[in-house]
C-alpha cells in the first residue's frame, strides 16, 4: 500500500545511508571519524552526521522516535542547506502539475485497478490520485462558485455548456477562472 513517493523516499534514504556507512570508518584531516551518530536519552537513534575529509559538516540524516529516517539535511559547499523528506518529494512531485495533469494520473491508475490483477500499492495508487484529484479541484470549485454569488457574475459555464465539454476542457477552464 506504499505509494510511489514513499518507494522512492524509501529508495533515497536506504542509498543515502548506505553512502554514509561507507565512509563509517574514515577520519578527517584532523583524525577526528567523519561519521557521528547521536542516540536519544531511550538509545535510539536521533541523528547521522557526516563531515567531509577537512571535517566540514556535509550531511545529516534524521530519525523520529521510533529511530526511522525522517530527513536527509544536506549542505554544500557555501554552507547551504537543502532538507529531502517524504513531504517534500511529495509537495514537489504535486507542485508543478495542472488539474489535467492530475485527472490523467488518476484516470490511468483507475484504469488499472479495472485490470484483474492489481497490487494492493497499485489500488492505493489510484486511490491516492484519485483524491488529490479531488482535493485539487473542489476546493476551486467551491471558491468560484463563491466568487460568482459575490461578484454576480458568471464563471463556471453553464450546465449546457458543461455537457459539451471533455472533462479536460472542464478542468482547464476551473484552473483558468
Amino acid at each position: 500500500q506504499e505509494s510511489p513517493y514513499a518507494r522512492q523516499w524509501n529508495e533515497y534514504a536506504s542509498s543515502s545511508l548506505a553512502s554514509i556507512e561507507k565512509r563509517s570508518s574514515l577520519l578527517d584531516k584532523q583524525g577526528v571519524p567523519r561519521v557521528t551518530r547521536v542516540y536519544r536519552g531511550s538509545g535510539v537513534l536521533r541523528h547521522i552526521d557526516l563531515a567531509d575529509w577537512r571535517g566540514r559538516h556535509r550531511a545529516r540524516l534524521v530519525h523520529d522516535e521510533s529511530g526511522e529516517l525522517t530527513e536527509v539535511r544536506l549542505v554544500n559547499t557555501e554552507g547551504l542547506e537543502v532538507v529531502y523528506s517524504l513531504d517534500s518529494l511529495e509537495a514537489e512531485a504535486k507542485q508543478g502539475m495542472t488539474l489535467v495533469d492530475r485527472f490523467e494520473r488518476a484516470r490511468r491508475s483507475a484504469v488499472l485497478v479495472r485490470r484483474d490483477e492489481m497490487s494492493p500499492a497499485q489500488e492505493a495508487e489510484a486511490q491516492s490520485s484519485i483524491e488529490d484529484l479531488c482535493n485539487a479541484v473542489f476546493p476551486r470549485l467551491e471558491g468560484l462558485l463563491r466568487r460568482e454569488q459575490e461578484e454576480g457574475r458568471q464563471l463556471v459555464p453553464t450546465s449546457e455548456d458543461l455537457l459539451e465539454m471533455s472533462l479536460c476542457q472542464i478542468l482547464e477552464q476551473i484552473e483558468q477562472a
